[in-house]
């Protein structure tokens, strides 16, 4: 019989669904790589370009084919939370590669938390806003009965000033080794199964970090023993930072890291409320940056006192600010926290009219009766005070 130069089909490999271009990041346990999928019907569900999570190890890989078939309803939520909301990385779901499977998430910029920690940000406002943000994704999360369990700044990423959590994440015995530790709730160390409340401590943990560049009780712990000395010990967060953190912030703080869970803040939602709750009043208001050479400033008039808001000028992109409202959620409180960092940046960028804002915003904040109306008039005022290059983060 002629030969047709076909291999037998027994020793033709069989083509992988995907091929990694770049290693994006990497934890304790995961590699995360941008990829792209060469297959045709895989890449019209999920796109041509993806991030992959891939185990580093056997053992992980094992962990992972397990937790994936033993949650799939709980994936199914998470697929349908990180579609919805503007801080959570979506998660798409997983494929076989390489013989093991691998999660299958949005492809998203290299650069995470874990770069910027180690120094302490420029003021404490800064930080919190970072933390509103990430609390955002979290009350998401919690609010559909999931928790992210080992949330470490390697899980916050950044790119164009925007803010996203990667919640697809291995089960807390495996994705938390190493430095990875010293940002685990002590029950999620034992054993425990993660509540709400571990996601509170983490959270506490990495904005304490952001504020005053070190870690709140004392050297680091690099094991799980170290770390529950700490609890045993009872220690407490260090506050002798330079410049001191404000008296409510510490309060804050103080409560988020309860060693007893049910000290804690229940959830992400209340302990994004105590943050709100600080801005602008209790913060120190940074100095006004004169603007870049070359920026873009937008002129406005003289304001009049009587009627601040409708007086400024037009020239927004309306329909850049139409979609930062629109992605900032229905919660009302959520809202006016975002209006009051948006604010805040605009005096950063050395606006002149922000005091009426900021006068508007606090009467908004404690007049309920008035709230709604004064919110459309706040709005109204943030579209004419910028361009919107800086928008607040959803």
């Amino acid at each position: 019989m002629p030969n047709s130069g076909a291999e037998p089909a027994s020793t033709i490999p069989m083509q992988e669904p995907l091929t990694p271009l770049r290693l994006l990041r990497s934890t304790a346990a995961v590699d995360t790589y941008l990829a792209r999928i060469v297959d045709v019907e895989l890449a019209s569900v999920y796109g041509e370009r993806v991030a992959i999570k891939v185990p580093k190890d056997i053992h992980g890989a094992r962990r992972l084919r397990q937790f994936v078939f033993q949650h799939t309803v709980e994936l199914e939520r998470l697929a349908a939370v990180t579609t919805s909301h503007a801080n959570l990385l979506r998660y798409l779901g997983f494929v076989l590669f390489r013989g093991r499977l691998v999660l299958v998430v949005e492809p998203f910029g290299a650069e995470n938390l874990r770069d910027r920690m180690g120094t302490p940000m420029p003021d404490h406002d800064t930080a919190i806003q970072v933390a509103c943000d990430v609390l955002s994704a979290l009350e998401a999360l919690h609010a559909r009965d999931l928790v992210h369990g080992v949330l470490t700044p390697a899980h916050v990423l950044f790119h164009d000033r925007v803010i996203k959590v990667d919640a697809a994440v291995l089960p807390a015995a495996l994705e938390l080794a190493g430095e990875d530790l010293r940002y685990a709730a002590p029950e999620v160390i034992l054993g425990d199964s993660p509540q709400p409340s571990a996601d509170v401590w983490s959270l506490g943990i990495i904005l304490y970090e952001l504020a005053t560049g070190r870690w709140p009780f004392g050297d680091p712990p690099q094991n799980r023993e170290a770390l529950l000395a700490y609890r045993t010990a009872g220690a407490a967060p260090r506050f002798d930072s330079d410049p001191p953190l404000a008296p409510l912030l510490q309060q804050a703080l103080r409560r988020a890291l309860a060693w007893k869970p049910e000290e804690r803040y229940a959830g992400a939602a209340a302990m994004r409320q105590a943050l709100l709750a600080l801005e602008p009043r209790t913060l120190p208001v940074p100095k006004r940056k004169k603007a870049e050479p070359g920026a873009v400033v937008v002129a406005t008039p003289p304001v009049a006192p009587e009627s601040p808001v409708p007086a400024l000028v037009a020239g927004v992109d309306t329909a850049v600010v139409e979609s930062t409202l629109e992605a900032l959620g229905h919660s009302f409180e959520a809202l006016l926290g975002r209006y009051a960092r948006f604010i805040q940046r605009l005096e950063n960028a050395g606006s002149q009219h922000t005091g009426d804002l900021r006068a508007l915003l606090e009467r908004t904040q404690t007049a309920s009766a008035e709230a709604q109306e004064l919110l459309r008039l706040l709005e109204t005022g943030i579209r004419a005070a910028t361009r919107a290059p800086d928008p607040p983060s959803s």
